[in-house]
């Protein structure tokens, strides 16, 4: 009998549940219910990969829930360092020195910095939550600032 992914969910909550706070213990900076989603995100995805004659689900979906957790953890802890620290110069070319302004966001400095770092743009919305026409606002807004304050 095939189980729906409603059915899936109400069944394997508490596994999901207990991963989420695993990783909520051991990396407090980022919200719950975000672990949580991403949690039952992957038991789902699970569901749809499982293969019932190599093991138990319970067993497939706890290493998926983990993977998945450890990749958000990971693609997301530059931009919570980010936000606890703002460098005050950046050298962007080896003989021109940038000079941040003050009155740049947190997601405008993040803007900033991932694409220094070569990140493609929807790389950088998928790891600030941001829809494409928002993103390409703050990046406008970003240039311009820094423009300002280098003239």
């Amino acid at each position: 009998m095939n189980k729906t992914e409603d059915q899936i969910i109400e069944e394997n909550y508490g596994l999901a549940m207990s991963m989420a706070r695993k990783f909520y213990r051991k990396t407090p900076t980022f919200a719950f219910e975000d672990l949580l989603q991403i949690a039952l995100m992957s038991m789902l995805k699970a569901h749809r990969k499982y293969n019932s004659g190599k093991s138990a689900f319970s067993t497939f979906a706890t290493y998926c829930i983990r993977n998945d957790l450890i990749k958000f953890v990971n693609k997301n802890k530059d931009l919570r360092q980010l936000a606890q620290k703002k460098p005050e110069h950046i050298q962007i070319k080896e003989d021109v020195e940038e000079v941040l302004p003050d009155n740049l966001t947190i997601k405008e400095q993040a803007i900033f910095f991932y694409k220094k770092s070569n990140y493609k743009d929807f790389e950088i919305r998928d790891i600030l939550n941001l829809e494409k026409k928002s993103y390409k606002e703050m990046v406008k807004s970003c240039y311009e600032k820094i423009s300002e304050a280098n003239e």
